[in-house]
Parts: C-alpha cells; sequence; structure tokens
C-alpha cells in the first residue's frame, strides 16, 4: 500500500519511546564496583589526561617498515645459511672422493 508515516503507524509506541525504554532496561542491573589497584583497572599506573594517550607509539606505517625490514634480514640470514650448508656439503662431497680407496688405487695403477 500507500505510505504511512511512522507517527502514524499503530505500532504501540514511537520510536523515542522504545529507545528510552530500551536504554532503561540496559543501565538497570546489579553492577559490582572494584575499587582502584585490582586486577584489571587502571590503578597503580599514572593517570593521564583525557585525550592524550601513551607516549610515543610508533605510527602503523612505522611499524609495518620495520616488520619488513626484519623479515627480509630473517630471508637473507636464511639463505646465507643455506648457501653456508651447500658449500659445506660440497666440500665434504670432494673430501669423500677423494679419500676414497678404489678410485685412490685406480689412479696409482695409471701411474
Amino acid at each position: 500500500g500507500r505510505y504511512v508515516p511512522p507517527g502514524a503507524r499503530k505500532t504501540g509506541m514511537s520510536l523515542a519511546d522504545r529507545m528510552r525504554k530500551e536504554r532503561e532496561v540496559s543501565t538497570v542491573g546489579a553492577t559490582k564496583v572494584i575499587p582502584k589497584g585490582l586486577a584489571g583497572t587502571t590503578g597503580g599506573k599514572k593517570q593521564l589526561p583525557v585525550g592524550m594517550g601513551p607516549a610515543e607509539q610508533k605510527s602503523k606505517s612505522a611499524l609495518k617498515k620495520e616488520k619488513q625490514r626484519l623479515s627480509k634480514q630473517k630471508a637473507e640470514l636464511l639463505a646465507k645459511e643455506e648457501e653456508e650448508r651447500k658449500a659445506r656439503e660440497e666440500k665434504e662431497r670432494l673430501a669423500a672422493v677423494a679419500n676414497d680407496p678404489v678410485k685412490r688405487t685406480k689412479k696409482l695403477n695409471k701411474i
């Protein structure tokens, strides 16, 4: 059908009444008062003025750059270790080949 404004609809109560009722229901209830200094409260910490954040936090872009730098360093370190491991394995392989008694005897027989 036709458009009926919210005030003319037969819903029982206005939007303001519903919001007021919801606010009253949500605020009514038992609450426990916790003294300052217990776990989970700000007791013991220095209280900052409203609107003043913690001192010197890094920006998101600075944190991102630092994370990228650390991951790059880690990747370089892993690559270097891998290269050293390959070089060490190659040396061990060559040493094993040089000390092979069967090949040594073949070389001596050739001479």
